[in-house]
Formats: structure tokens, sequence, C-alpha cells
């Protein structure tokens, strides 16, 4: 337990720090493109269906 709490610590400390390197323009394209991740990952771990409204978002 406490070492996946220093590996959630350490990826929000990586996220912060990257958002304050990067320039928002490229942090918010990537930062939006996690909801087709989020489903394509929840669709092959589950099967989960995906329908038109999902995609749209």
């Amino acid at each position: 337990m406490a070492a996946l709490g220093l590996a959630a610590d350490l990826g929000h400390m990586t996220l912060v720090r990257g958002y304050a390197a990067a320039e928002a323009s490229l942090v918010m394209t990537s930062k939006f493109s996690r909801l087709p991740f989020a489903v394509a990952l929840g669709d092959l771990a589950s099967g989960e269906a995906i329908d038109a409204a999902t995609w749209l978002g």
C-alpha cells in the first residue's frame, strides 16, 4: 500500500512539473485526449460496449 501511495505521489509531482514546464496548448491537447484513451482502455480491459454518445463525449 505504501508503494502504491509513493507511485501516485511521484506521478502527481511529475504531472505538475510537466504542466509548469510545457506550453499550455500542448498540455491541454494531451489533457483532452484522455477521454478517448480511457474509453478504449475500458473496452479492451473489460469488454464494455462503446456507443456513439460516449465517443462524442
